[in-house]
């Protein structure tokens, strides 16, 4: 009996160390959970790969920004995991003309900005 507390809390440090999510559960939001962590992966992203492409590889967890009858902005976003509220850290934007990836770009905002020029 005298052993369970060490056991919790060696437990608990096992779980913080495999959380994949880039979130820490000592400062997780309860209601973040569905939200991206993760640094995208822009060193898989290739200009003229098709809007399939793009999705399998960044998941349709995206925002439409933009369109017009030849192209589409779509923004990706990943959050910081804070004490306090979490926030947008990063935004991933993607310019498709033609259904296929022309552009992309990442920037430091956190609040949503509409790219005006490329």
């Amino acid at each position: 009996m005298k052993y369970l507390p060490l056991f919790v809390v060696l437990l608990m440090m096992g779980g913080c160390a495999s959380n994949p999510s880039g979130s820490s559960w000592a400062v997780a939001d309860f209601n973040k959970y569905d939200k991206n962590y993760e640094p995208f992966p822009t060193s898989q992203l290739s200009i003229g790969a098709s809007k399939d492409g793009v999705l399998a590889l960044l998941g349709s967890d995206y925002e439409p920004v933009e369109a017009g009858s030849e192209y589409e902005v779509l923004a990706y976003q990943q959050w910081v995991s804070v004490a306090g509220p979490d926030y947008v850290g990063k935004t991933l934007y993607l310019k498709l003309e033609g259904g296929r990836l022309a552009h992309w770009k990442v920037t430091n905002d956190t609040v949503a900005i509409v790219p005006r020029s490329w």
